[in-house]
């Protein structure tokens, strides 16, 4: 069974996201909406979205960028996607100092913006996969390593608990 993507978005009208919501999950999507800064905090850890839609002002006030400056300094969620959309093109000038990933200008073309939604979700997911093999490669480098290590009489065995033998490693009394 394929697992819906996450979409977090934050803006301050509650039309759009209800008209964005229906888009969305429209396009098999999952979608969390929030209409203020305070409530995202707890959707962001509850949710665990792969992708974060944020409105650059909200109330009138750029909170979006200072938002996203703070998603992608938090080691929870610096690697989740950000796209920022702003009625003011000004407001999106320089996204990158917030390290945002994307963005989009209102009113958008309802293809460009799944567009662009696809192509973050998909580079996240990508991300995560490698990232995942990545700790695998390192935990089978680390074990391999430390097989050579006993072998060659560098670790002794009996602080590891651990026995090298023709047929793998035996594990005393599990093998």
């Amino acid at each position: 069974m394929l697992t819906k993507k996450k979409i977090l978005i934050l803006d301050d009208y509650p039309e759009l996201l209800d008209a964005l919501k229906i888009f969305l999950e429209g396009q098999l999507y999952q979608v969390c909406t929030v209409t203020s800064k305070e409530l995202l905090a707890a959707e962001l850890k509850r949710f665990k979205p792969d992708l974060i839609i944020l409105d650059v002002f909200i109330n009138g006030i750029a909170h979006g960028r200072e938002i996203c400056k703070i998603i992608k300094s938090d080691i929870e969620t610096k690697h989740i996607p950000v796209l920022l959309m702003s009625v003011s093109s000004k407001g999106l000038e320089n996204f990158q100092e917030c390290q945002a990933d994307a963005i989009i200008e209102k009113p958008f073309d309802l293809s460009e913006f799944l567009q662009q939604i696809k192509t973050l979700v998909n580079a996240f997911t990508e991300k995560r996969i490698t990232q995942r093999k990545d700790k695998n490669f390192q935990f089978g480098y680390a074990l391999k390593k430390k097989q050579v290590q006993e072998t060659k009489g560098l670790i002794p065995r009996s602080e590891t608990g651990l026995f090298v033998t023709s047929t793998g490693i035996n594990i005393p009394g599990i093998m």
